[in-house]
């Protein structure tokens, strides 16, 4: 759930990929400031948003499903700084590296996609990102990017396709 107050560079990220959503389809970003030393590792948190982004459909297709392409597609050196663009056009797995490449090819203004996933994502102050394949299985695929800075605020960016 995305709770507390989301600073600019989220809140762009949000008009151009969308908010918090259970669509199940699309793109959606969720944005967690962790409470606490007590919260799930980036990866557990983000298969947590990854079943809440899929609503209904997740109990319907069930969990062996939408986790059974589950892998790390990415990760990025602890202590480098990165530059998302490259590393998304980096990512070699063909279905989720074809939806991810659609985070670049965002709606009518690609370089607004572009330019809010630089400034989301390539912060200095970012202490782990990693990118995850996602998807049912079948048909759809996709790729959670998530990140966390060095005030423990976590962010993720889903997008499942089909």
């Amino acid at each position: 759930m995305n709770t507390g107050l989301r600073p600019a560079d989220v809140l762009e990220l949000e008009d151009v990929f969308g908010g918090d959503s259970q669509a199940g389809f699309g793109s959606a970003v969720f944005f967690m400031p962790v409470r606490d030393s007590a919260a799930g590792s980036l990866e557990l948190e983000s298969k947590s948003f990854y079943q809440r982004f899929c609503g209904d459909i997740w109990e319907e297709f069930g969990v062996e499903n939408w986790l059974g392409t589950w892998k790390l597609l990415h990760e990025r050196p602890v202590g480098g700084s990165g530059d998302i663009v490259a590393e998304i056009e980096g990512i070699r797995d063909p279905e989720s590296g074809s939806a991810a490449q659609m985070l670049l090819d965002a709606g009518p203004d690609p370089d607004r996609a572009i330019a809010a996933l630089r400034t989301a994502f390539n912060d200095p102050g970012i202490t782990q990102l990693k990118i995850f394949k996602i998807g049912d299985g079948g048909s759809m695929s996709g790729a959670i990017i998530a990140a966390e800075n060095n005030a423990n605020v976590r962010l993720f960016l889903i997008i499942l396709l089909d």
